[in-house]
């Protein structure tokens, strides 16, 4: 039995739309399943942890990064296979996986019962599915949460990017990778990544793999701000670490700490978690993928 857990609001609506056209291909299909729909923040986190001690073989996880980052930590300590059906507009974390951002194919991908393990992050006791960060990302982030209520569709995160870029002051990062040497670098924005983009599609850290057991630790250091423009383009075309100002570290387990503070963006949820603790957790979930 498959018990889905969607998010009827992704994507702007989008999440109810598609879980109506999957429940109706299972139903079409005679196969057993349950759907329930989360109805505030934090209730995906809830009934994936009812549904993670019930008798359901698998928990498929319908919605955008958020509600897969929700599901993720109710499963925590239960060892069943997690199922992921985008409806959200990032699509960031199945392009890692190799999953069909379109529902019914993810769904065969599901029914198909062919599985992988992967890692996962833990950053202060929170698992990391795909990409956790922390600076210029989270100003924007936040800035366009402001702007929302006044201007419609995509152009209060580009207003929000355009302010951003402006005014956003360098942050003092202090990092301690495995190797135990504490760094101090002032800069734009730091990712601790498993998967291999965010922002709806942006390669913070195009080397990436949900296997190989590391957090690629990207940093992007102080740079003059005419030359913004120019690395927000190179991050576009997924050539970030071609540029002299970032550095990445692969490493298993990394100390970090900000100056001014920020909130931590972990799969798309902002989060109190600074200073934090990363590590690896090899082979942490089992997902059903192509």
């Amino acid at each position: 039995m498959l018990h889905i857990i969607a998010n009827p609001l992704s994507g702007g609506g989008k999440g109810k739309e598609t879980a109506v056209l999957i429940e109706n291909e299972l139903n079409r299909r005679k196969i057993l399943h349950i759907l329930e729909y989360t109805q505030y923040r934090g209730h995906a986190l809830e009934l994936a942890r009812r549904a993670a001690l019930s008798d359901a073989e698998a928990i498929v996880a319908l919605g955008g990064d958020g509600t897969f980052f929700e599901v993720l930590n109710g499963m925590a300590g239960i060892d069943k296979p997690l199922g992921l059906i985008s409806a959200g507009r990032g699509n960031d974390f199945i392009r890692s996986a190799a999953i069909s951002p379109e529902p019914i194919k993810a769904l065969e991908t599901i029914l198909s019962g062919n599985t992988r393990r992967i890692d996962c992050i833990n950053i202060n006791g929170t698992r990391c599915l795909n990409v956790a960060g922390t600076g210029l990302d989270v100003d924007i982030l936040m800035r366009a949460n402001k702007y929302k209520a006044r201007l419609k569709g995509g152009f209060s995160y580009y207003l929000a990017l355009i302010v951003s870029l402006m005014v956003f002051p360098f942050r003092r990062f202090a990092f301690i990778p495995d190797d135990g040497e504490k760094r101090v670098e002032e800069g734009l924005m730091v990712s601790l990544a498993n998967g291999r983009s965010c922002g709806g599609g942006l390669k913070v850290a195009p080397e990436a793999a949900l296997d190989d057991q590391y957090i690629d630790f990207v940093i992007i250091k102080k740079c003059s701000r005419i030359k913004l423009p120019f690395l927000f383009i190179r991050f576009l075309k997924g050539r970030l670490l071609e540029l002299k100002n970032v550095e990445l570290h692969r490493c298993k387990k990394i100390q970090l700490s900000v100056e001014p503070a920020l909130p931590v963006n972990v799969d798309g949820e902002l989060l109190d978690a600074l200073p934090l603790e990363a590590q690896i957790i090899p082979q942490a979930i089992t997902i059903f993928t192509p």
